[in-house]
């Protein structure tokens, strides 16, 4: 999947999030370009994502700050989770600034889910799929919570659900 957003400054706001979930033995790449050309704009991405075993997912993203681009504040976070010993994540969140005057920043994490949640959880009678389950889906709720849309909100918390 591959988005490209031409931002125009002039305090426009974009917002570029996404979830991905990946069963064993499929792969997704995201890619997002974002050229911002003029002043005072504001870019928000967050990138979550979970990958079970023998599954592969790839997240490039960059944002491009033109000169022109004075007073911009552009953020990129991708986080995921592997599932599995098997799981493989490749990420590069990548920034290029020509502007002076901005807050831009990005960052990158991977890991598994804490076994001392899963431990809890399961002390508490919550069978270890579900436990699982529970922690992937609070993991993942962020991105889907920033929808504005209640409908479209609603729509993307279901299938979610449905496939943990």
């Amino acid at each position: 999947l591959e988005t490209h957003l031409a931002h125009p400054g002039e305090k426009a706001d974009a917002v570029m999030d996404a979830v991905y979930l990946l069963a064993p033995n499929r792969h997704a790449d995201l890619t997002t370009t974002a050229n911002i050309s003029d002043p005072d704009g504001t870019l928000s991405q967050l990138i979550k994502g979970a990958v079970a075993s023998h599954g592969h997912g790839v997240f490039q993203g960059k944002i491009h700050v033109e000169r022109e681009a004075q007073r911009t504040d552009a953020r990129m976070t991708h986080r995921a989770l592997m599932l599995g010993d098997r799981a493989e994540i490749d990420a590069k969140p990548e920034l290029e600034i020509y502007a002076d005057d901005v807050q831009c920043a990005h960052g990158n994490t991977v890991g598994t889910l804490d076994e001392r949640a899963l431990f809890y959880m399961q002390q508490r009678g919550i069978p270890a799929d579900e436990a699982r389950a529970l922690l992937t889906q609070a993991f993942l709720i962020e991105v889907i919570d920033r929808i504005e849309h209640e409908g479209a909100r609603e729509v993307a918390r279901e299938w979610l659900t449905a496939r943990l």
